[in-house]
């Protein structure tokens, strides 16, 4: 039938998808290793940061900010750490501290935009970004955004669940939900 042959070519294109991602992932790996490595001193201060801001309130982010802040000295090149930088004002900005709505999401762009200086291709600063255009009402650049962290890291768990809220609010509830199904798996 129709829909076996659909079915097929479905699997057929997840295997090829698949093939090529290993593929690409080892050429990464390659050209990673031609370049300075990042220190470990500055991504576990980043993961710490993130850990605290997974608690949620002002002082978290605070908190948070340190670590941040002190893998930027570690390693003044560091995207990651301004995008939790960034992901400190968001959370206040987008849920905490309303009385200075403006300066927080002011910072939150401006330390996502500096993320993105340094690494354009980072996939979770393009969703950093996607969302604070989505509270902008700037649906278009946020649904590229979207798109191109999508492309850039399509099997990263934290990467697809902010996808699948992306897309959600975007109107697209089928690719949300094939993105949560993505994070769960």
């Amino acid at each position: 039938s129709e829909e076996e042959i659909f079915s097929v070519q479905d699997d057929i294109a997840a295997k090829v998808a698949n093939a090529l991602t290993s593929r690409i992932d080892r050429a990464v790996l390659q050209s990673s290793h031609r370049q300075r490595v990042t220190s470990l001193g500055a991504y576990e201060c980043w993961l710490r940061g993130m850990e605290c801001l997974h608690r949620g309130t002002v002082e978290a982010d605070n908190e948070a900010r340190g670590f941040f802040n002190r893998a930027l000295e570690i390693d003044p090149h560091y995207a990651r750490a301004k995008a939790g930088l960034s992901l400190s004002h968001f959370n206040e900005w987008s849920c905490q501290a309303w009385e200075c709505w403006e300066a927080k999401e002011k910072a939150a762009y401006e330390c996502a935009q500096q993320a993105e200086a340094l690494d354009p291709d980072d996939a979770v600063v393009q969703v950093i970004l996607a969302k604070i255009e989505q509270y902008r009402r700037q649906h278009g650049s946020a649904e590229a955004r979207f798109r191109r962290a999508l492309a850039l890291s399509p099997n990263d768990a934290h990467v697809a669940i902010q996808l699948a809220a992306g897309f959600g609010l975007l109107g697209e509830p089928a690719l949300g939900a094939e993105m949560g199904q993505r994070a769960l798996a």
